[in-house]
């Protein structure tokens, strides 16, 4: 994400989290709809085509926005801001709104959002006994965000914030390696 798109993506993240405070509304509803609507509309490029395109009527646009959110709930913010972000010709940011809405959410509401990167799917019992462990550590609420990158070497690389935490074996043999290494320089 570009650092303009990240502003502007965090600013619309901003005011759906405070009008959702202010209309004391379910903020994690509103996440799992956005949630929602950014992965229909980054897999249906057609869709996103017919909401940007100015010949399509608003009434039609806000139709199938509505449909795209459900229609039930406390929709009805979501659906205006991607009303707003069709207008504007942003709703690329759609994506990058939803993720700033999460990081705000919880910043707001005291959860640690981590990532979890490992070489192949976790189960969920792994995720749930790696977010227990990080509540444990850390006091506080985790909701972790399992990621595949074949990069990994076995194990698990734990991003929380800018800090990562390296369980991969990759790291664990750079760190024997290192040990090795200060055991023979000593002789």
């Amino acid at each position: 994400m570009k650092s303009s798109s990240a502003l502007v993506s965090r600013r619309y993240a901003h005011a759906l989290l405070d009008a959702v405070g202010d209309l004391k509304l379910d903020a994690e509803e509103i996440r799992g709809t956005l949630r929602t609507a950014a992965h229909v509309l980054a897999a249906e490029r057609d869709l996103l085509r017919v909401l940007e395109a100015p010949q399509v009527p608003p009434a039609a646009k806000s139709a199938l926005i509505s449909t795209l959110c459900g229609g039930a709930g406390d929709t009805h913010l979501v659906v205006r801001l991607i009303a707003v972000l069709a207008q504007r010709g942003r709703l690329s940011l759609l994506a990058d709104v939803e993720q700033a809405y999460a990081r705000l959410w919880h910043l707001r509401s005291g959860v640690l959002s981590a990532e979890a990167i490992s070489a192949t799917p976790l189960s969920r019992v792994q995720i749930e006994t790696l977010q227990h462990a990080v509540e444990k550590a850390s006091g506080k609420r985790v909701e972790i965000t399992p990621r595949v990158d074949t990069r990994v070497v076995g194990g698990v690389m734990l991003r929380i914030g800018d800090r990562i935490f390296d369980g991969s074996i990759r790291a664990r043999l750079k760190a024997l390696r290192a040990t090795l290494e200060q055991a023979v320089s000593a002789y």
